[in-house]
């Protein structure tokens, strides 16, 4: 694996952990639902935006790649495109159905 692939598989990699640590509140009903979700808010504005930070900086620095596939597939906005193939995949456990870069 080319080292720059595996810098952002090892964040996208801690995404995927901060996710599993946190409380599934589909499960829950309330006031427990409601203290899961504002957990989870909490929790991916603290540890998950600084990861989705870097991510977005490490496509960035793709983009100057010419030629790059995925320079093409990010288009304008590779933070958001990136984004939400990385909330797409932890939504939906075991797929991995990125987005176009028009979505």
């Amino acid at each position: 694996m080319a080292p720059v692939c595996a810098e952002v598989l090892s964040l996208i990699g801690r995404l995927y952990a901060i996710e599993a640590d946190l409380p599934q509140p589909h499960v829950l009903q309330g006031e427990q639902q409601a203290a899961a979700l504002a957990q989870r808010l909490a929790v991916r504005q603290e540890k998950s935006a600084p990861l989705v930070a870097a991510i977005r900086e490490w496509a960035l620095a793709q983009r100057s790649l010419p030629g790059s596939a995925l320079r093409k597939a990010l288009g304008e906005d590779p933070g958001r495109y990136l984004l939400h193939a990385a909330l797409a995949a932890i939504e939906t456990p075991g797929t991995v159905t990125l987005p176009s870069s028009s979505d």
